[in-house]
């Protein structure tokens, strides 16, 4: 099995596992980068990898011609691990060739802009609520505020996913690919009972998933 041929399985593995797409999009640039480095050394199949060889694919992501910030260097690194991880569960090598591989230590920062109190409350009352769209809008901004969820797993979201009774959220498939339970405040509760009622939109084109929270998630523009 060839480098190339390797990565190729791996990445199908995370496809089958529902990894997010930008996730495995990310990983694919990740690996195959790593692959072309390892081609132009001789380096083509995962028996050859080794200390030596990942030491050396280290200092060239770290070499000052290359640029490349910390946090971009330890997701190069991480690819990796995960890669070798994988090959070592798979039966594709008797030992995982990144286990010892250390990752950058990446500098602990607070977040520099943070919205206050009044801030978050202008964003919350941006949407107009004489409309449907305000009315999905303001009930989006306010379970975004109150769950923390991502961007992706709104737009994944099911109707049937909450549960306001219990004040729950089943995230299907979050970060990793892995579910969870996430607390809905009693604000946004309301919110999305009002939006259920009476304003949720309906679907835009024959066959669109009727149960989708969002229907058309896109925010409305100021009139």
């Amino acid at each position: 099995m060839s480098l190339h041929e390797a990565i190729a399985a791996h990445l199908g593995t995370l496809t089958a596992r529902h990894f997010a797409r930008s996730t495995i999009d990310s990983r694919a640039t990740l690996l195959r980068a790593f692959a072309g480095w390892g081609v132009a050394i001789g380096v083509e199949t995962p028996a050859q990898l080794s200390d030596d060889v990942l030491a050396a694919y280290r200092a060239h992501l770290a070499s000052p011609a290359r640029g490349l910030t910390l946090r971009v260097q330890r997701n190069h690194l991480a690819a990796l691990r995960a890669l070798g991880a994988w090959l070592l569960a798979a039966g594709r090598l008797p030992a995982d060739p990144a286990a010892g591989l250390a990752l950058p230590r990446l500098p602990q920062r607070l977040p520099q802009s943070v919205l206050s109190v009044r801030e978050a409350e202008r964003v919350l009352r941006r949407p107009r609520l004489d409309t449907p769209l305000g009315e999905r809008d303001r009930a989006i901004l306010e379970l975004l505020y109150s769950s923390g969820l991502r961007r992706a797993e709104l737009l994944a979201l099911d109707v049937t996913d909450l549960d306001l009774d219990r004040q729950l959220l089943y995230i299907r498939r979050g970060k990793g690919g892995k579910a969870r339970l996430a607390p809905i405040g009693p604000r946004a509760i309301g919110w999305l009972r009002h939006y259920l009622d009476g304003a949720r939109l309906a679907p835009s084109a024959p066959g669109e998933h009727s149960r989708a929270l969002h229907r058309r998630a896109r925010f409305a523009p100021d009139a």
